[in-house]
Order: C-alpha cells, then sequence, then structure tokens
C-alpha cells in the first residue's frame, strides 16, 4: 500500500460520500484545510488521528480505514526527494501559546540575547509536550529532556504525529544545553539563535495543534 492508493482509498470514500469540499471536511474534523488537502491527494500520509477523521466524517468503516492507514506508513511517509512537510510549509496564521514570547519577539530578543532566545524556544517546546500529554495521554511528563523527547516519540509511535518529530526535539535539546554552559566557546551567534527560535516554535505548534486542534487558527478558505 503506497501512500498514493491511501489517498485514492480516502477520495473514492469522499465521492460515495457526496464529494464535500476540503472546506467541509475540515470543519466537520476539526482539522486545517491544507492537513485534509494533503491527506486526499497524498501529498502526506497523514496521522492516524487525522485520517480517522476524514473516515468517520465520510461514513467509512475505522477497522478497514486502520488497516489501510498502516499499509501506508509502512510505506514511508516522505516520498524520494521530499522533505517532510511540517518542516519546510509555511504558515499563514500561527496560534498563540500560553507561555513563551512569540515568534517575532523571540527573533528580536536572539538579536541581542541568543540564550534567552534559545531557553525561550526550548520552554514552548517542553510546554507544548506537557499539554499533549495531559490531553491524550492522562499524565504529566517531567522537565527533563528525556521526558519530553519520549513524550513526543510516543505521540509519533501512536500516528499523532509525524517522523522526525523526536529527533528534532532531541536536537534542539542538545543545543539549548550547550548555550547553559559557563565556557564562551559554547555561546551561539545570533543567527544560529534565530534559525534554532524558527525550528522551536514550528515544532511546538505541530505539537499543540494535535493537543488542541479544535483551537487551531483557521486558514484561508478554498476548495
Amino acid at each position: 500500500m503506497t501512500t498514493e492508493r491511501l489517498a485514492q482509498y480516502l477520495s473514492a470514500l469522499r465521492i460515495k460520500a457526496g464529494n464535500p469540499t476540503i472546506r467541509e471536511l475540515a470543519r466537520a474534523t476539526g482539522c486545517g484545510k491544507t492537513t485534509v488537502g494533503d491527506a486526499l491527494t497524498g501529498r502526506v500520509v497523514a496521522t492516524w488521528p487525522v485520517t480517522k477523521a476524514l473516515v468517520n466524517a465520510l461514513g467509512g468503516d475505522e477497522s478497514e480505514a486502520r488497516t489501510q492507514w498502516g499499509s501506508a506508513k509502512g510505506a514511508g511517509s516522505v516520498r524520494e526527494g521530499e522533505l517532510p512537510e511540517w518542516l519546510i510549509s509555511v504558515r499563514v496564521s500561527v496560534p498563540e501559546f500560553r507561555a513563551g514570547r512569540g515568534l517575532v519577539d523571540a527573533c528580536t530578543l536572539a538579536q541581542h540575547d541568543p540564550g534567552a532566545a534559545i531557553r525561550d524556544g526550548w520552554e514552548v517546546i517542553r510546554l507544548s509536550a506537557l499539554q499533549l500529554s495531559g490531553q491524550h495521554y492522562g499524565d504529566v511528563p517531567g522537565s527533563w529532556s528525556s521526558n519530553v523527547v519520549e513524550t513526543l516519540r510516543r505521540a509519533r509511535d501512536d500516528g499523532r504525529l509525524p517522523p522526525g518529530v523526536a529527533e528534532q526535539a532531541k536536537l534542539l535539546h542538545h543545543m539549548y544545553v550547550v548555550t547553559m554552559m559557563p565556557e564562551p566557546e559554547a555561546r551561539m551567534s545570533s543567527t544560529a539563535a534565530v534559525q534554532y527560535v524558527c525550528l522551536a516554535y514550528r515544532l511546538a505548534w505541530l505539537v499543540w495543534e494535535v493537543a488542541y486542534p479544535h483551537d487551531a487558527p483557521k486558514e484561508p478558505e478554498s476548495s
């Protein structure tokens, strides 16, 4: 089962259901229109919660869908030569976190205090992981890097998050730890800090939207 065949399966359900628009499906599932569109076209293998929501909205059989999704997931969610959509997509609207300075302010801070900006970036990742764990697993992870990374890895294995997020979080935490070292050579440049902040917030947005899908900001309407 390839990514394309999973998309064909979903498209067949869509036609059988009267061919609802992407906008209508986004409203019915609580997912973003970009997420729905990518799943239906086969651009990426959607997470299981997204696939499940689409199948239920289209009146499909959840058990059959799980089998189809599992086969496609095993075939790989990223085509050869492509990068993960979550990492390279451009966000038109973004959520407001309950903590953190916000992306623009954090990038501005990176110009004169790279360490503080990086600490802010890691904090939004940590809090997003905490919210994700509380919403879907009913527990609260610790603040150690291993707790945060393990929460993201758990969600990835459950199909809630795409491949690469746990590894990305581990790398970002390593950079965060480096900035805490007293040696001058361990300090990050402003340029590195800006890149760090952008990656950290992008990852946190992804995790946050899985924790609170119905609170995600609406994207520009398209059919």
